[in-house]
């Protein structure tokens, strides 16, 4: 076999020989491991239970909280000053929240990512948002308030055990007073 009759390797062979031999030189970011999002310490959170992922700061110009012992609402605002895609947050809060008693109920929305959560008679909203440009952050926003039905009243919360009892009303069977009114013989259902 002459040097010149050798066969030339083919462009897919020379893709395979460089592909294993730099494969142990570096590697994608997308086959490295995403780190879990810790919650925030305790000192950095306003309440116990809304959990705060690491890194994001409270924004208190935009933040207001009004509590009081049968109810609560607030808006909380947090910022992180990097970029954090705002899915590993929707991730964070679908874990970290029910593990403080919220039950997601829904989760909406592409560009901005809603969650509705319920824990008692009280809702929790939270939305996730990314801004890019020259510096990019993410926030999100905390809201919590009593839960209302559709037509606008507040969900009543767990009936708790009276300490006294509340004495039955007298029905004409077992009231033998006298009474200055005569009694009232109309049929129910009949107007007089």
């Amino acid at each position: 076999m002459r040097p010149t009759d050798r066969p030339v390797p083919s462009r897919l062979a020379a893709a395979l020989l460089a592909a294993v031999c730099g494969a142990p030189l570096g590697g994608c970011a997308y086959f490295t491991p995403t780190p879990t999002l810790m919650p925030e310490r305790a000192e950095a959170q306003v309440n116990a239970d809304l959990p705060v992922p690491q890194g994001f700061e409270l924004a208190r110009d935009r933040t207001w909280r009004h509590e009081r012992s049968a109810y609560r609402r607030l808006r909380l605002t947090y910022a992180r000053q990097d970029y954090l895609s705002k899915e590993r947050v929707v991730e964070f809060i679908k874990t970290n929240y029910p593990r403080q008693g919220w039950e997601v109920k829904f989760v909406y929305g592409l560009e901005e990512p809603r969650l509705i959560l319920h824990k008692g008679i009280e809702e929790c909203r939270v939305t996730v948002t990314e801004h890019g440009g020259t510096a990019p952050f993410t926030e999100f926003v905390v809201e919590v308030e009593p839960r209302q039905t559709p037509d606008g009243a507040l969900v009543a919360g767990e009936q708790k055990q009276a300490t006294t009892s509340i004495p039955a009303a007298p029905t004409r069977e077992t009231n033998t007073s006298t009474s200055p009114f005569p009694p009232d013989t109309a049929e129910p259902g009949s107007s007089k």
